[in-house]
C-alpha cells in the first residue's frame, strides 16, 4: 500500500513539474485586420493558362505568396495603403477569376485552464491496462471512450497514417518517436515541421502515442504513423486560411486515412470548403473541432461535410461550456482535462475542442486499419456513439465510444 502511494505521489509531482514554464495554452489571438486585408485569395477557373493567372497580378503590382495547383487559386498580397475592397473587386471583374475571397486568419481551438487533477468515477474495467504511468490516474478520456476494451480487439496498424495538420509535431519526442513521418512546413516553407509551440504535439499524443512503453500516456492508435504538417508557428501567429486549405491538401497527397484539423475560422470560405472536398475524394477522414465561442454558429473546416465535426465534452458526459454546439455537429468526444505530451519532452493537461478531435482521430485510425474506408469510417463511428440523455439538440450522435466502434467493425 505505501509503494502505491509513493508511486501516485511520484506521479503527482512529475505532473505539477510541467506546468512550469513549459506550454501556456491561451486562446489564440487573431491576426490584425490590417493583415488580413492585404492577403487575398484568388481562385481561376478551371484550365486558366499560367500567364492569365499571373498577368493581373503583374498588372496590379500584387505579390504571389503562395500557389495550389490543386485547386487552382493564388494567395496575393496587395501594395502597402491599397484597398482591399477595390482589389476584391478588380479581380472579381476578370473573366477568368471564379472567385476572390480574404485569406483571413484562423486559430487553434484551445481554451486556459489550470493543471488539475480530473475529478470522475473511474470504473474498473475487465480489458488490457497498459503500463503507461499517467493512463490510469490521467487519461480519463480514454478509459470513457473504452479504448481498453477496443484494443483488446486492435490497435491499429502502421500501414495507416494520422496526418496532423498543426503547429507541428515534437518528432523525437519519447512517446511519438520513431513513428513520426516529416510533412511540409507552411510557415517555414521547408520540409522539416519542428513544433515550437506545443498543440500540434498534444494532438498528435492524444491519437497515437505508443502505449504500454512504460513512459508517460497511451494513445488511441499506437501502431498509426502520424504526419506532421505545420501550418501556423505559436498562439500569436494562427495561420491564415490559405495554409489550412494547403495543410489538408498537402496530408492527402501524402496518403494520410486521417487527417485532424483542430483548428478553424467562424466565416465560410470556399477555398477551405474545396481542400476538405479533395481530402475527402482522396480517401482521408478529415475531422474538424466545433471550436470553443460557445455558440451554435457554424464554424469551419468542421462545419464542411463529409468532414466530422467534433463537439467537448467533460468527465460527466456533459458539454463543456466552452464548447461550440448544434444541429452542423455530428459527435462530442472528450476535450476537457486531456493530458498528452508537448514539446520539451514533457506532458501538459489542457481543454478544447481541439483535444475532442484527436479522440475520434484514433478510433477511425482504429477502423482504417481493418480496412473500411473513410465513408465507412464516418457511419460507423456516428452509428455507435453512446447517446448521452439531455444532449440531443447539442449534436446529430452522441458520444464517442471506441470500443462499439471497433466491435461494430469487426
Amino acid at each position: 500500500m505505501k509503494r502505491e502511494l509513493w508511486a501516485l505521489f511520484l506521479v503527482f509531482l512529475l505532473i505539477t513539474s510541467l506546468s512550469i514554464s513549459l506550454w501556456s495554452p491561451t486562446t489564440v489571438e487573431s491576426a490584425t485586420s490590417e493583415s488580413i486585408e492585404k492577403r487575398l485569395i484568388v481562385k481561376y477557373k478551371t484550365k486558366t493558362s499560367e500567364n492569365v493567372r499571373q498577368s493581373l497580378v503583374r498588372k496590379r503590382g500584387d505579390q504571389i505568396i503562395l500557389e495550389s495547383h490543386q485547386l487552382d487559386f493564388l494567395v496575393v498580397e496587395i501594395p502597402e495603403g491599397e484597398s482591399s475592397s477595390l482589389a476584391v473587386e478588380q479581380y472579381r471583374k476578370h473573366p477568368d477569376v471564379e472567385y476572390v475571397e480574404l485569406d483571413r486568419p484562423g486559430n487553434v481551438d484551445i481554451v486556459t485552464n489550470d493543471l488539475s487533477t480530473p475529478q470522475w468515477n473511474r470504473q474498473k474495467v475487465k480489458a488490457f491496462l497498459p503500463n503507461d504511468p499517467l493512463f490510469s490516474t490521467y487519461q480519463w478520456g480514454l478509459q470513457k471512450i473504452k479504448a481498453p476494451e477496443a484494443w483488446d480487439l486492435t490497435m491499429g496498424s502502421s500501414d495507416v497514417t494520422i496526418a496532423v495538420v498543426d503547429s507541428g509535431v515534437q518528432d523525437d519526442h519519447p512517446d511519438l518517436e520513431g513513428r513520426v513521418i516529416k510533412g511540409y512546413d507552411f510557415v517555414e516553407n521547408d520540409w522539416d515541421p519542428q513544433d515550437e509551440y506545443g498543440h500540434g504535439t498534444h494532438i498528435a499524443g492524444i491519437a497515437a502515442a505508443t502505449t504500454n512503453n512504460g513512459i508517460g500516456i497511451a494513445g488511441i492508435a499506437p501502431h498509426s504513423k502520424i504526419l506532421s504538417v505545420r501550418i501556423f508557428k505559436n498562439e500569436t501567429d494562427s495561420g491564415y486560411t490559405s495554409y489550412f486549405a494547403q495543410g489538408i491538401i498537402h496530408a492527402a497527397d501524402q496518403g494520410a486515412d486521417v487527417i485532424t484539423c483542430s483548428f478553424g475560422i467562424n466565416e465560410h470560405s470556399p477555398t477551405l470548403e474545396a481542400a476538405v472536398l479533395y481530402a475527402w475524394e482522396k480517401g482521408a477522414v478529415v475531422i474538424g473541432s466545433a471550436g470553443n465561442n460557445p455558440t451554435s454558429k457554424p464554424r469551419y473546416p468542421a462545419a464542411y461535410k463529409p468532414a466530422i465535426s467534433v463537439a467537448n465534452t467533460d468527465s460527466n458526459d456533459e458539454k463543456a461550456e466552452s464548447s461550440n454546439f448544434g444541429e452542423w455537429v455530428d459527435i462530442a468526444a472528450p476535450g476537457t482535462d486531456i493530458i498528452s505530451t508537448i514539446i520539451g519532452s514533457q506532458y501538459y493537461e489542457v481543454s478544447g475542442t481541439s483535444m475532442s478531435v484527436p479522440h475520434v482521430a484514433g478510433v477511425a485510425a482504429l477502423l482504417a486499419s481493418e480496412g473500411y474506408n473513410n465513408e465507412e469510417i464516418r457511419h460507423i463511428i456516428m452509428e455507435t456513439a453512446d447517446k448521452i440523455p439531455g444532449t440531443g439538440t447539442l449534436w446529430t450522435s452522441g458520444r464517442l465510444n471506441a470500443e462499439r466502434a471497433v466491435r461494430y467493425a469487426q
